[in-house]
């Protein structure tokens, strides 16, 4: 890991408990971990095969596309899911 990952981890674990009531905490950062975790154990496999099969430069287009994919996915739920907590204005609080 470098320099940045572990303020990156507790941001956007943070980000995640924002959604869920206090009493689901455990239960929310517990999923968050376990997804974490099980994507950081099949990319090095699924890198591996790309690299096997198409060699190195494939690859970074892999990784490129999977950056490209995320960033369309963000945008997308940012737009189309609710969001109490970012949109309610000061007078309904």
């Amino acid at each position: 890991m470098d320099v940045a990952s572990p303020w990156y981890f507790q941001h956007s674990e943070i980000e995640a408990l924002k959604t869920v009531a206090d009493h689901n905490h455990g239960a929310a950062l517990g999923a968050y971990t376990a997804f974490l975790d099980l994507a950081m154990g099949i990319t090095g496999p699924i890198a591996g095969f790309i690299v096997g099969k198409f060699g190195y430069a494939a690859i970074f287009l892999y990784g490129s596309g999977a950056a490209a994919f995320a960033c369309v996915l963000a945008l997308v739920l940012y737009h189309f899911v609710p969001q109490p907590h970012a949109r309610m204005s000061p007078a309904k609080c």
